[in-house]
């Protein structure tokens, strides 16, 4: 059963903010930026469909968005996209209620492009091809898995 609580936008990014924090092995070396910075504006920036630059000039005291993708880049290596990408589910996995059924239940799987511009030959090959939309035809695709239980949907992974 769904409890009837009401979320409040603090507790929701405390609870992501804490699974993020636990499984992506997000180690961040800067003497202004720190770890805590970091998940916020990926959060936010997450949740609101923005870039890291635009949430970083919106946020009082946060360090400027090179400096953030800096760090995030240091943190999450390309050669160590599996790996991070495990980590992750496994944090999606534990925040699943566990009174939520575990057998006969039913999974959808979403796809989703993003297109890529750039031309960097190591990033090329975790792209797909595919027709021309947004001025790429060249994308990262994702592909979600969702447990569907009384009308909602729960992430369980992401590749």
């Amino acid at each position: 059963m769904i409890t009837q609580k009401r979320l409040s936008a603090e507790a929701v990014h405390e609870k992501v903010s804490g699974i993020l924090k636990a499984y992506s092995g997000l180690a961040v070396s800067g003497y202004r930026c720190h770890e805590d910075m970091v998940i916020d504006v990926l959060v936010k920036a997450a949740i609101s469909g923005r870039s890291i630059e635009s949430v970083s000039a919106s946020l009082a005291q946060v360090v400027d968005s090179n400096t953030l993708r800096e760090q995030v880049d240091r943190a999450f290596a390309v050669s160590e996209l599996r790996t991070q990408e495990v980590a992750m589910n496994q944090g999606l996995v534990a925040s699943l209620p566990p009174h939520l059924p575990r057998e006969q239940v039913t999974i959808a799987v979403d796809t989703h492009d993003e297109p890529f511009y750039g031309k960097t030959p190591l990033l090329l090959a975790y792209t797909c091809g595919g027709q021309a939309r947004k001025g790429s035809s060249h994308f990262f695709r994702l592909a979600s898995a969702y447990l569907v239980w009384r009308s909602v949907r729960v992430t369980l992974a992401v590749t």
